[in-house]
């Protein structure tokens, strides 16, 4: 049976497991990971939802939800400000979430 990280990365388009469940291949979608330090999941991510007709608001929804922006620590009172600067903003954001890291990055 084959380690999981490697199914994982393999669902993620990252690399290619051969037919006989010895040999990898890179793809791709996991070189980009690789160089630009991303996790699989937000490769996975990007490969599923970003399309040729995105709007602007699909790709700043997109992009914010990298897996990456959770590891972000909100800072005391952030979730104040966050609820401020979105007053100001042309795209709606969820009141809920003004807590959360990934809505520092909306903002």
């Amino acid at each position: 049976a084959l380690p999981i990280s490697l199914v994982d990365l393999e669902h993620s388009y990252c690399i290619e497991i051969g037919e006989d469940n010895r040999s990898i291949q890179p793809l791709t979608h996991g070189r980009i990971s690789s160089y630009y330090y991303l996790k699989h999941q937000t490769v996975r991510m990007f490969k599923d939802r970003l399309k040729a007709d995105c709007s602007v608001e699909d790709l700043l929804s997109i992009l914010t939800d990298a897996e990456e922006y959770t590891d972000l620590p909100v800072r005391h009172n952030e979730d104040q400000m966050n609820s401020e600067l979105s007053k100001q903003l042309p795209i709606e954001v969820n009141p809920h979430s003004f807590d959360s890291a990934q809505i520092g990055e909306h903002t």
